[in-house]
């Protein structure tokens, strides 16, 4: 959302029409692996022929902090634009639901997000990512069996916990070593490693480089993209 909208004019009579734009930029690469899998364009229908109720609250909302001068309105903009995206991802979800589409692979991601015990996992996962997580200990802290637990997420996920607690690591540690601030022992030990040795194996295996290749690559293409 900008600060001044383009006011648009088309056409003559009949009822006003308005049009509420924005968009996001996600710089964090490892939410390309729940947004990838998304359509060009979600359409939220209509619920019986009425205008959809939350989304009809919201956009009002939107709409009118995005031209108001009262302190706090950019603040309330942002995170209106947040609360609408997400409402927005729901009600794709619930459709797929509704007309018995499964999701399949990093869609199901989208699903095993709001999945109480599934997404509770996952938040674990990410708030705790250094954690020597276990598919036991995670799945007790959803009050579930580890058969139970590890069986439920691959359906809903599309990947064993295991595996997606490493790809999740490998995706974070590629961030770190983009944004060069850190070392390898730093970086192996926020990612959950004892060391940067083991670090270093692990990234190599799971990424196919070494992480020092990977962040002077890395590194050298931002600044190559910077003089173009």
């Amino acid at each position: 959302m900008g600060k001044f909208p383009h006011a648009l004019q088309h056409g003559g009579g009949g009822g006003k029409s308005a049009l509420v734009a924005g968009h996001f930029k996600f710089e964090n690469r490892p939410a390309n692996h729940f947004l990838a899998p998304l359509p060009p364009l979600i359409h939220i229908r209509a619920e019986e022929g009425h205008g959809v109720h939350w989304l009809e609250a919201t956009l009002k909302f939107l709409a009118s902090e995005s031209t108001s001068d009262n302190p706090g309105a950019q603040t309330i903009v942002a995170r209106l634009t947040d609360v609408l995206f997400i409402q927005i991802l729901r009600a794709y979800i619930a459709q797929k639901d509704k007309d018995r589409e499964v999701c399949k692979s990093h869609a199901g991601m989208l699903r095993a997000l709001i999945d109480p015990q599934i997404g509770k996992a996952l938040a674990l996962i990410h708030q705790q990512l250094d954690h020597p997580w276990t598919v036991a200990e995670l799945a007790e802290q959803v009050s579930m069996s580890r058969t139970g637990f590890a069986v439920r997420f691959s359906q809903m996920a599309g990947v064993a916990p295991l595996d997606y607690l490493r790809k999740w690591r490998m995706q974070k540690a590629g961030d770190l070593l983009r944004q060069g601030e850190n070392n390898l022992d730093e970086i192996a030990g926020r990612v959950g490693y004892e060391s940067g040795a083991a670090f270093s194996k692990a990234f190599k295996r799971e990424m196919g480089i070494p992480p020092g290749l990977y962040r002077k690559e890395q590194v050298s293409s931002v600044k190559q993209s910077l003089r173009s």
